[in-house]
C-alpha cells in the first residue's frame, strides 16, 4: 500500500517485521542523519532519541492497523508476524 503522509510510517513500514533491533536502529539512523543533512527534519525530531521514540510510536501504529485488518484471519505469508505481541511490547516500553 501507498499513501502521502509522514515519511516516520514509511520508514516503520520498512522497517517492521523480523528486523534485529540494532538493524531498525541503524536503518533509522542513517535516515535521520539524511533528513537532517537535507534540512528536512522537524526540530521537534532533530535530537535521535525523540527520533527513535516517534519511530516506535509508528511501529505502534502499524501493528495495531495490522491487528485490525487481518483480525482473526490468517494473515499473508507475507504480512505474517506476532503483531499483538509486537503491540503489547511497544506499548509498555512507551509506558502506555
Amino acid at each position: 500500500m501507498t499513501a502521502s503522509g509522514p515519511g516516520l510510517l514509511d520508514l516503520a513500514s520498512l522497517t517492521a517485521g523480523s528486523w534485529r533491533e540494532a538493524e531498525k536502529a541503524e536503518l533509522a539512523l542513517t535516515y535521520h542523519a539524511a533528513l537532517k543533512e537535507m534540512q528536512g527534519c522537524p526540530p521537534q525530531l532533530a535530537d535521535a532519541d525523540d527520533f527513535l521514540t516517534a519511530l516506535e510510536y509508528c511501529h505502534l501504529h502499524q501493528a495495531i492497523h495490522w491487528l485490525g485488518r487481518f483480525g482473526r484471519r490468517q494473515a499473508f505469508a507475507l504480512h505474517a508476524h506476532d503483531w499483538l505481541g509486537e503491540a503489547l511490547r511497544l506499548a509498555e516500553k512507551l509506558k502506555l
